[in-house]
């Protein structure tokens, strides 16, 4: 839910001069290698490649104030002592390490970010960067069956906070000027609304953490490496969202901080139908493809057919029973717990509470054990060929897509110096209906000349 994962494609130049021939061919050998194993490569000669991964996560740490973050709301001693703060109880081993990992995935916005973005060598110079990034903390997709829901807010607070009381401002006037017919009129250029109004919503912590992403990109990109003028013109950025709000908004945080200058309504906004960012007409590989639909298949029958992490399952679902006040039969998958309990604790609210009498509370030893068979499964998938072989097939256009505007930088061609590309994965399992009514507002974006 809050985790935002940045994957940064840089192209450099080096200053030394190579025959052109051999700096082609040479062009070709390390995209391919780079591509495959996400590695850095440097070549010998005129240009270089850098395909560079890069997690942000926030950093686990044991400080005070990451369980003050985590135990925020928790005012009364009852709640406190759930949420694992107060010294009337030693926490055990379990609940320490639930805490730790829940931590880790919340990426709270407070942290400076951290990363190895603009380590560029002396002899290169930076030409020009891809950020993929995902959507920032939102409102969960599944409702746990508790008592009350993680009250989360959809707004934006300042907070005495420089950098977001200019962001508040940027926005609430570009809302007064945006024409009726543009992609940020429909989709909305910021959260704004305190109640959030259903699931999936970008929330007021999630724009902020884009927002100070973008502003430490700002710092390595603008200031350090001058690749974009502060203001930045229309033709050096280019910004890729899909149809859901919370990936618009989020991107819209990101260019604020990146740009605060830029009048972003003169940025090209490019929506995509495909959270994969498949572009069929602008590189002539086809979006569709049949081995795709029938891996899924497969893919789908392994994992019902999957015994291996049964034994876990079935004691986090008799954990939960409890709280859920429901038979461990019809408690929710896995995944779906997570995304409903990380809403309470990525939050700083106490952990919810089911049966009758409210008593029933989840603890922080759930939070571990449910943490611990997500992982499990997680690196099951990733270790999986028929999964592996899928996701490769997926990702093929978009790589392809990047490596063949880097070619074309390399040619001398005018191509934006920074290409954006915001999108949400769990969009990619939305129900017929939800499909049919996205594909609708994309039709209704390009007969106004949106997209």
């Amino acid at each position: 839910m809050t985790q935002s994962i940045h994957i940064h494609f840089h192209l450099l130049y080096c200053r030394r001069l190579y025959s052109r021939p051999r700096m082609r061919r040479n062009m070709k050998i390390v995209l391919a290698i780079a591509f495959m194993i996400n590695v850095v490569f440097f070549l010998r000669c005129k240009c270089a490649v850098v395909a560079d991964v890069v997690f942000k996560m926030g950093e686990v740490t044991s400080r005070q104030s990451d369980v003050d973050f985590l135990a925020a709301s928790a005012n009364d001693a009852e709640r406190r002592e759930r949420v694992g703060v107060t010294r009337t109880r030693q926490e055990t081993k379990e609940e320490k390490e639930g805490r730790r990992r829940t931590l880790q995935y919340c990426d709270p916005y407070r942290e400076r970010p951290i990363g190895d973005e603009g380590n560029v060598p002396d002899e290169f110079k930076l030409l020009n960067v891809h950020v993929v990034l995902r959507h920032g903390d939102r409102t969960p997709l599944f409702n746990l069956p508790v008592r009350q829901e993680a009250p989360l807010r959809c707004d934006v607070t300042t907070a005495n906070d420089p950098l977001v009381t200019r962001y508040v401002e940027a926005m609430n006037n570009s809302s007064r000027t945006t024409m009726s017919g543009s992609v940020a009129a429909r989709l909305g250029l910021f959260p704004r609304r305190r109640q959030c109004g259903g699931g999936g919503q970008l929330t007021g912590v999630g724009a902020v953490q884009q927002l100070r992403s973008g502003d430490f990109l700002r710092r390595v990109y603008v200031t350090k490496h001058g690749l974009l003028d502060g203001g930045s013109k229309g033709n050096d950025v280019a910004f890729h969202t899909t149809y859901t709000p919370r990936t618009f908004r989020s991107g819209v945080a990101f260019l604020h901080g990146l740009l605060p200058r830029a009048n972003l309504s003169a940025l090209p906004v490019h929506v995509s139908d495909s959270v994969h960012f498949c572009r069929a007409r602008v590189h002539g590989l086809p979006c569709s493809c049949a081995l795709v639909g029938r891996l899924n298949v497969n893919i789908s029958k392994m994992r019902r057919k999957r015994t291996t992490r049964k034994t876990e399952t079935d004691a986090v679902r008799r954990d939960l029973a409890g709280p859920f006040d429901r038979p461990a039969n019809d408690v929710p998958s896995p995944g779906a717990v997570t995304d409903g309990l990380m809403a309470f604790a990525c939050h700083g609210h106490a952990l919810p509470c089911g049966g009758d009498d409210g008593a029933r509370c989840v603890t922080w030893a759930m939070v571990r054990r449910i943490w611990r068979l997500v992982d499990a499964i997680t690196t099951d998938d990733a270790a999986d060929f028929v999964v592996t072989k899928r996701s490769h097939l997926l990702a093929h256009p978009f790589l392809h897509e990047v490596a063949s505007r880097m070619l074309s930088v390399t040619r001398g061609n005018q191509t934006p110096k920074l290409i954006l590309y915001f999108g949400p994965r769990h969009d990619g399992d939305a129900s017929d209906d939800r499909a049919r009514h996205q594909r609708r507002t994309l039709a209704a974006l390009r007969v106004q000349g949106s997209v």
